[in-house]
């Protein structure tokens, strides 16, 4: 799978060889016009350069080049040293097309496809230090659902780690309509609002609840205060992953008994 970094370092490949590419070309019009004593034009000059690289074979084009001999050395050197040149602007150039932009375009059309065939699934929406433990156990629970984070590199990494053809995702800001609607939120079971602000998990829920009435949500609460404002907004259930942290803290060292029964029974 295509990473940012790597379109980024095929990018700069292209640049250089591009470079490299008109760098011969200029160099190999200068020697031919400073060979012909200024009788041949620079367009003249550049166009035999050209087809003398791209080894199409259209013949000496500039008159009275058969009387140069150092003309044609020029061009041996030329053919050498510049042909190696067009095909690795070629190679690079194919590389970037299929590797980087192509290939991401594929990508997003079998992610699209995958996504517009999942019903009844869940949707959660951030993939951040909260997101991610939703991720593991319903990837562990067999599943399935479709996550939603603005960070697309954190994303290709997840699906790296859980496998392309099931981790579904969507790039993009959840709090946006057309994103939850990518993520297939009318046909969804579950929406899941573990974004880092309260305000954010707020308007998800307002979002999700609107667009599927149906749908159970369950959000994310860092303030205890902001549970009251996400259930009137919609929310089934709100977590607050600071009062549980806390919770478990007490229970591990008041009751560490119980605690280790109940994590045997889930």
């Amino acid at each position: 799978m295509q990473r940012p970094e790597q379109t980024s370092i095929l990018r700069t490949q292209l640049s250089l060889a591009a470079a490299w590419l008109a760098g011969v070309v200029i160099v190999g019009a200068v020697g031919f016009h400073t060979i012909g004593g200024g009788r041949w034009s620079w367009f003249e000059c550049a166009y035999f350069t050209i087809i003398t690289l791209s080894t199409v074979g259209y013949g000496e084009t500039l008159p009275g080049f058969a009387d140069s001999t150092l003309a044609r050395g020029w061009t041996l050197g030329l053919i050498v040293l510049g042909s190696g040149t067009l095909l690795y602007f070629i190679s690079t150039l194919t590389a970037f097309i299929v590797e980087g932009d192509l290939g991401g375009a594929l990508r997003r059309n079998r992610m699209k496809q995958a996504l517009s065939r999942l019903t009844g699934h869940s949707i959660v929406c951030g993939a951040g230090t909260t997101g991610i433990h939703v991720i593991e156990e319903l990837t562990y629970s067999k599943l399935s659902y479709a996550v939603v984070d603005s960070d697309e590199q954190r994303l290709l990494e997840l699906a790296d780690r859980f496998g392309a053809d099931k981790f579904l995702y969507v790039v993009g800001d959840a709090t946006d309509d057309e994103v939850l609607v990518a993520a297939g939120v009318e046909r969804a079971s579950t929406v899941i609002a573990a974004l880092h602000e309260d305000k954010d998990n707020l308007f998800v829920t307002i979002t999700a609840s609107a667009l599927n009435p149906k749908a159970r949500i369950v959000a994310k609460a860092v303030e205890v205060s902001a549970r009251a404002k996400l259930l009137r907004a919609g929310a089934r259930g709100v977590v607050s992953p600071t009062m549980i942290g806390g919770m478990r803290l007490a229970s591990e060292a008041i009751r560490p008994t119980v605690v280790e029964f109940l994590d045997l029974m889930l």
